[in-house]
């Protein structure tokens, strides 16, 4: 082969990105949500795994028990 065309193969291998494998396990999968923005009429789109998910709602949960707590409200009606 010529140098050239090794050049060009080489920079073409190098340019095209890694494919993804398939089967990505679902915890994987990005999951998008409209997330209401303070001060905006209109929802910010946010994107994230199921994984990240669960611990943003997870944390969202505990901040609202604690300041029911430290408030004396009590326990969530549920």
């Amino acid at each position: 082969m010529t140098p050239i065309l090794v050049a060009t193969l080489a920079a073409l291998a190098q340019a095209q990105p890694a494919s993804a494998p398939a089967d990505q396990p679902s915890a994987e999968k990005k999951v998008c949500r409209s997330v209401d923005v303070t001060g905006s009429i209109f929802p910010k789109k946010t994107c994230h795994t199921r994984a990240e998910w669960a611990k943003i709602d997870e944390g969202n949960a505990r901040s609202v028990r604690d300041f029911r707590e430290r408030a004396g409200v009590g326990p969530s009606p549920r």
